[in-house]
This record gives C-alpha cells, structure tokens and sequence, in this order.
C-alpha cells in the first residue's frame, strides 16, 4: 500500500508540473502542450487497439509479462 500510495504521490506532482514545464521552461505554448498530450493520446489509443491482437498472437500470459 505504501508503494501504491508513493506511485500516486510522485504521478500527480509529474502530471501537476508538466505544463509547468511545456509551457515556462521549453516555452512550447498552448500549442505544443496540445500536442504533445494530443501525441500521448493517440499512442494510448493505438495501445489499446493492437493490445488484444498482440494477447491472441503470443498469448495472455507472456503478454502480461511484457508490460511496463
């Protein structure tokens, strides 16, 4: 639980801080905070779209363990 708990801790500072940073630090602008979220986005969807191809291809359990 402690792990778990440091996980959501540290994940929320690095989401809170991330435009942040895109947008004082890189001065990328509303824009390239729209796309690089916009880039984050479609690679989730893209994940989730091949994921059950890939599970079938080279099975359930070996899938799982390539997980990161």
């Amino acid at each position: 639980m402690a792990c778990t708990g440091g996980v959501n801790f540290f994940t929320t500072i690095a989401f809170t801080l991330m435009p942040v940073l895109v947008l004082r630090e890189l001065e990328l602008g509303p824009e390239g905070m729209g796309i690089i979220m916009a880039v984050g986005a479609v690679g989730g969807l893209i994940g989730a779209v091949a994921a059950p191809s890939f599970a079938a291809w080279i099975g359930g359990g070996p899938s799982f363990l390539w997980r990161r």
